[in-house]
């Protein structure tokens, strides 16, 4: 790629260009591409100096272009340099985060976790944002660590408080439902069902929890308790307009309950499809 030129070649004015020719900004912007883009090929190559050449070319055109930043990190840990890498991470990690970038910096410390699992940056930062109360930044950070210790029931209790501060309901019983899904793979069936009865608190309005607490008491075997959540879910179905899921989850019911008329006539009124009789248990 031949040498980006000075800055000042860029600050013509309009009525200087030729006709045709492109603007600066329109030029700038190729110019990155085609850096970043040279820095990839060299980098699989593993030219690694040229590569870094690249990077230092589109940072000369624009030095806040994060994308060669993030670049330079990978290089060093292409290059085995963890140390280099972790320290270039870090500092672009601050870089979106100044930028009001939680996303961006979360992927930043995923990175560092990948080369280093022992450390502690994203862990320390995302417990200081939830003490600050800057959910929105904290939530990025906090999958992230899911994604890196899915098994770490805290993390996910974490998740569902930052997004129940924002008045995200819905982000809530999501984080608790995956956290419910740990348990029951664990086999601590008994955690599972106390934050199914804590989403049901939460949200007796939303399907979901109804859902989960029949399914759990319909495997324990635990009939009449699992009717009474199936009947909850079909009725707020129904008053959503959600037809099919409602007599989905009445099938459940007939399944567990053959003897139900009532489950059994509405069954038939909502849906045209006829029970297997064999299927039953």
């Amino acid at each position: 790629m031949a040498t980006i030129g000075a800055r000042g070649d860029n600050t013509n004015s309009a009525k200087d260009q030729k006709p045709g020719a492109a603007s600066p900004a329109i030029d700038r912007e190729a110019r990155l591409k085609a850096a970043l883009e040279a820095s990839e090929r060299f980098m699989k190559m593993g030219l690694y100096s040229a590569a870094f050449d690249e990077c230092y070319e589109a940072i000369a055109v624009l030095p806040t272009y994060l994308p060669a930043h993030v670049r330079i990190c990978d290089i060093h840990a292409a290059r085995g340099r963890v140390d280099e890498a972790i320290e270039e991470y870090r500092v672009v990690a601050s870089l979106c985060s100044a930028r009001q970038d939680p996303a961006g910096a979360a992927a930043m410390y995923c990175r560092i976790a990948e080369l280093h699992p022992g450390d502690a940056t994203c862990r320390t930062s995302a417990e200081r944002f939830m003490r600050e109360q800057r959910w929105v930044a904290a939530i990025p950070l906090l999958e992230a660590l899911a994604q890196m210790s899915p098994e770490d029931d805290a993390i996910y209790i974490r998740l569902a408080e930052a997004h129940f501060r924002l008045g995200d309901l819905a982000g809530s019983l999501r984080a608790f439902d995956r956290l419910a899904g740990l348990y029951l793979a664990k086999r601590r069936r008994n955690k599972a069902l106390g934050v199914f009865r804590v989403m049901k608190e939460m949200a007796p309005g939303v399907p979901l929890p109804h859902l989960r607490l029949g399914d759990a008491y319909a495997e324990e075997g635990r009939t009449k308790e699992a009717v009474a959540e199936y009947e909850v879910v079909i009725d707020l179905l129904l008053k959503q307009g959600k037809s099919a899921d409602a007599v989905s989850t009445l099938k459940r019911l007939v399944e567990i309950d053959p003897t139900n008329a009532t489950a059994r006539s509405r069954l038939a009124a909502l849906d045209t499809t006829p029970i297997d009789e064999g299927s039953q248990r």
